[in-house]
């Protein structure tokens, strides 16, 4: 199995820096991306991946790439981080697919547990469909 990582879309680095320290701890990879086909192209690196898309540079961008993430990639989880609460907005967002909004007065530092339970139980489907064979070497990892 590749290793697991975290594909974050966002244009200031900081919810990479946010979520840094936890990747490194469990020996995730985390990778950023600012263009919606180098983006895509990691999440279709194939292994365990999580997308935290952040909203609000772009928004017709941001929700395209929403849009074709889960069209191309079902097995991909979103969470999406915006800065203002908008109800139209937010429909919309759970519409095109998103497990999870992150949004004011929520704290960003929700995102660790978020993202940490997201990609775990992505890493739970994908050893639960690894060939026979290959779960036996994970265990023995």
């Amino acid at each position: 199995m590749r290793h697991p990582q975290i594909v974050i879309f966002e244009s200031d680095g900081l919810l990479a820096k946010l979520l840094a320290p936890t990747v490194a701890e469990r020996r995730w990879l985390l990778r950023e991306s600012r263009q919606v086909p180098a983006c895509l192209n990691l999440l279709r690196e194939g292994g365990p991946s999580l997308l935290v898309l952040k909203l609000g540079r772009n928004l017709i961008r941001e929700l395209a790439l929403l849009d074709r993430a889960r069209t191309l990639l079902p097995d991909v989880p979103v969470i999406v981080v915006g800065d203002t609460v908008d109800a139209g907005l937010l429909a919309v967002v759970y519409e095109l697919g998103a497990l999870y909004v992150l949004l004011p007065p929520e704290p960003r530092t929700s995102l660790i547990a978020l993202a940490t339970q997201a990609l775990t139980a992505t890493i739970e489907r994908f050893v639960g469909m690894a060939p026979q064979g290959d779960r036996a070497s994970e265990a023995n990892a």
